[in-house]
């Protein structure tokens, strides 16, 4: 019986997770490409080679395992703020991806345990926040009540109204071939063969993305918590 076919065509993988932090600073958070270098254990640099951060901008991309040593070219190719950042590799394989931050609000009751109080991470708000009353006119209030008496209609009760925390859905899409892995990108030690070298480096891919996702999310509530991730995967080889 013949060995099986090696799996081909395009991986895909897609780590998904909440953070509880406006959209607008995620966005230009991960807009900055050199700082995924704290986020990862194989890539130890990121050069910024062209551009501003926005369409066009070009990286430097170092990364080390095992004996090896490689640096990657990429270049933002599509930017729909605070929304969407795409990615693309500029040389010796065909891969891209993206970013992309979906604006949501969740209650206390359904987010993380640690992210329940307004002014925490995430900005907890109320439906009321932006017609609440300065405190000398409420004290005003307070004392003319005294002095007439309570008012015969019924207030509304402020701390019953629901209680929302800003969050975001923010996914990190990769697609690659392998197939179009160029096989002269790395100078192999003797007697070690590239497909040797494809083998175990992609699943390392996997654990590389989650890497970021987990420490990202971190920096950008300003705390440490057990982060719910979502890896989807689409490949027989991660």
């Amino acid at each position: 019986m013949s060995a099986p076919s090696p799996p081909t065509g395009v991986d895909e993988l897609v780590v998904r997770t909440t953070v509880y932090a406006d959209p607008a600073d995620v966005y230009a958070f991960l807009l900055e490409f050199p700082r995924y270098a704290q986020y990862t254990d194989y890539l130890d640099r990121v050069d910024r080679l062209a551009g501003d951060g926005g369409v066009g901008s070009e990286y430097a991309l170092r990364f080390s395992w095992w004996k090896l040593g490689y640096t990657a070219r990429s270049a933002v190719i599509d930017v729909d703020p605070p929304t969407r950042i795409d990615w693309r590799l500029t040389k010796d394989i065909d891969a891209h991806g993206c970013w992309r931050i979906e604006p949501t609000t969740v209650t206390p009751e359904t987010a993380d345990a640690r992210i329940k109080r307004p002014g925490g991470a995430g900005g907890a708000v109320t439906d009321r926040e932006s017609g609440s009353q300065p405190a000398e006119q409420s004290r005003t209030e307070a004392e003319t009540e005294t002095v007439e008496g309570p008012h015969t209609e019924s207030e509304p009760d402020v701390s019953e109204e629901p209680v929302t925390i800003n969050a975001c859905e923010v996914a990190l899409e990769i697609r690659f071939d392998p197939d179009t892995a160029s096989a002269d990108a790395v100078d192999l030690p003797r007697l070690v063969s590239f497909g040797w070298v494809l083998e175990r480096a992609i699943p390392l891919i996997k654990e590389e993305a989650v890497s970021v996702v987990e420490r990202a999310v971190a920096d950008l509530e300003g705390l440490q918590r057990p982060v719910d991730l979502e890896v989807t995967v689409d490949s027989e080889r991660l």
